[in-house]
Protein backbone atom coordinates (compact mmCIF):
# COMPACT_ATOMS: atom_id res chain seq x y z
CA UNK A 1 0.00 0.00 0.00
CA UNK A 2 3.00 2.53 0.37
CA UNK A 3 4.57 1.60 -2.73
CA UNK A 4 0.88 2.36 -4.31
CA UNK A 5 0.74 5.98 -2.53
CA UNK A 6 4.35 6.75 -2.87
CA UNK A 7 4.46 6.12 -6.78
CA UNK A 8 1.17 7.62 -7.07
CA UNK A 9 2.42 10.88 -5.52
CA UNK A 10 5.50 10.67 -7.72
CA UNK A 11 3.29 10.24 -10.85
CA UNK A 12 1.76 13.57 -9.30
CA UNK A 13 4.22 15.09 -8.46
CA UNK A 14 5.94 15.00 -11.94
CA UNK A 15 2.61 15.83 -13.37
CA UNK A 16 3.43 19.27 -11.53
CA UNK A 17 6.60 19.70 -12.13
CA UNK A 18 6.89 19.05 -15.92
CA UNK A 19 3.49 21.14 -16.33
CA UNK A 20 2.31 20.73 -19.88
CA UNK A 21 3.10 22.48 -22.77
CA UNK A 22 0.49 22.46 -25.43
CA UNK A 23 -2.26 21.83 -23.19
CA UNK A 24 -4.57 24.00 -21.25
CA UNK A 25 -3.62 26.90 -19.72
CA UNK A 26 -6.81 26.99 -17.28
CA UNK A 27 -4.98 24.47 -14.93
CA UNK A 28 -4.57 25.67 -11.58
CA UNK A 29 -3.10 23.36 -8.89
CA UNK A 30 -4.38 23.75 -5.21
CA UNK A 31 -4.86 27.62 -3.84
CA UNK A 32 -6.35 26.85 -0.84
CA UNK A 33 -5.44 27.81 2.81
CA UNK A 34 -4.93 25.40 5.63
CA UNK A 35 -6.91 24.19 7.56
CA UNK A 36 -9.49 24.68 4.86
CA UNK A 37 -13.32 24.54 5.13
CA UNK A 38 -16.11 25.33 3.10
CA UNK A 39 -18.49 28.30 3.62
CA UNK A 40 -21.88 26.58 4.19
CA UNK A 41 -22.95 27.80 1.15
CA UNK A 42 -20.66 26.25 -0.65
CA UNK A 43 -20.95 22.82 1.03
CA UNK A 44 -24.28 22.94 0.29
CA UNK A 45 -23.80 23.56 -3.36
CA UNK A 46 -21.60 20.58 -3.45
CA UNK A 47 -23.15 18.06 -1.62
CA UNK A 48 -26.69 19.00 -3.95
CA UNK A 49 -25.03 19.57 -6.92
CA UNK A 50 -23.23 16.02 -7.17
CA UNK A 51 -26.08 14.48 -7.33
CA UNK A 52 -27.34 16.18 -10.33
CA UNK A 53 -24.59 15.19 -12.19
CA UNK A 54 -24.43 12.99 -14.44
CA UNK A 55 -21.85 11.05 -17.13
CA UNK A 56 -21.73 12.35 -20.24
CA UNK A 57 -22.29 16.25 -19.33
CA UNK A 58 -20.05 18.75 -20.76
CA UNK A 59 -17.47 20.87 -18.18
CA UNK A 60 -19.68 24.10 -18.90
CA UNK A 61 -22.74 21.32 -18.02
CA UNK A 62 -21.35 20.97 -14.87
CA UNK A 63 -19.76 24.26 -13.76
CA UNK A 64 -23.48 25.80 -13.99
CA UNK A 65 -24.23 22.84 -11.43
CA UNK A 66 -21.19 23.01 -9.53
CA UNK A 67 -19.67 26.19 -9.83
CA UNK A 68 -16.17 26.68 -10.14
CA UNK A 69 -13.76 23.83 -9.10
CA UNK A 70 -10.65 24.56 -6.25
CA UNK A 71 -8.48 22.45 -8.07
CA UNK A 72 -8.10 21.68 -11.59
CA UNK A 73 -5.86 18.70 -12.74
CA UNK A 74 -4.33 17.21 -15.82
CA UNK A 75 -5.11 13.17 -15.52
CA UNK A 76 -2.42 10.58 -16.74
CA UNK A 77 -2.61 6.63 -16.74
CA UNK A 78 1.11 6.16 -16.53
CA UNK A 79 3.92 7.64 -16.01
CA UNK A 80 4.88 6.90 -19.63
CA UNK A 81 2.08 10.14 -20.41
CA UNK A 82 3.67 12.51 -17.66
CA UNK A 83 7.05 12.25 -19.14
CA UNK A 84 5.32 13.01 -22.75
CA UNK A 85 3.71 15.74 -21.15
CA UNK A 86 0.37 13.84 -22.89
CA UNK A 87 -2.60 14.12 -20.12
CA UNK A 88 -5.13 12.04 -20.78
CA UNK A 89 -7.88 14.11 -19.56
CA UNK A 90 -8.77 16.07 -16.63
CA UNK A 91 -9.93 16.03 -12.85
CA UNK A 92 -11.95 18.76 -11.10
CA UNK A 93 -11.83 18.58 -7.25
CA UNK A 94 -14.83 20.33 -4.89
CA UNK A 95 -13.13 20.44 -1.89
CA UNK A 96 -15.55 20.62 1.59
CA UNK A 97 -12.61 19.87 4.08
CA UNK A 98 -9.10 19.43 4.01
CA UNK A 99 -6.88 20.40 6.59
CA UNK A 100 -3.32 19.93 5.01
CA UNK A 101 -1.80 19.74 1.67
CA UNK A 102 0.14 16.82 1.39
CA UNK A 103 -1.05 13.08 2.22
CA UNK A 104 -3.57 10.64 1.75
CA UNK A 105 -6.84 11.89 1.63
CA UNK A 106 -7.40 10.34 5.26
CA UNK A 107 -4.05 12.14 6.27
CA UNK A 108 -5.54 14.94 4.81
CA UNK A 109 -8.87 14.53 6.30
CA UNK A 110 -10.41 15.41 3.51
CA UNK A 111 -14.00 15.59 2.32
CA UNK A 112 -14.62 16.33 -1.48
CA UNK A 113 -16.15 15.45 -4.62
CA UNK A 114 -13.55 14.48 -7.67
CA UNK A 115 -14.83 14.98 -11.52
CA UNK A 116 -13.04 13.37 -14.36
CA UNK A 117 -13.25 14.84 -17.54
CA UNK A 118 -11.90 12.84 -20.95
CA UNK A 119 -10.31 15.29 -23.52
CA UNK A 120 -13.41 15.61 -25.09
CA UNK A 121 -14.26 17.77 -21.68
CA UNK A 122 -16.96 14.96 -21.36
CA UNK A 123 -17.78 13.80 -17.65
CA UNK A 124 -16.65 10.17 -17.08
CA UNK A 125 -16.57 9.79 -13.67
CA UNK A 126 -17.27 11.24 -10.08
CA UNK A 127 -15.74 10.36 -6.72
CA UNK A 128 -16.99 11.55 -3.11
CA UNK A 129 -13.93 10.79 -0.54
CA UNK A 130 -15.11 10.91 2.99
CA UNK A 131 -12.56 10.53 5.33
Amino acid sequence: MKKLLYNMAAVIGLALGFGCAGVDSDINHDRLQYPYLATPERTRQINEGVHKLLAGMTQEHVRQIMGEPDEKNYMYSDYGNVEDRMPDGYVWVYVIQRERPYGSFIQRREKSVKLRFDLKRILSSIERTDF
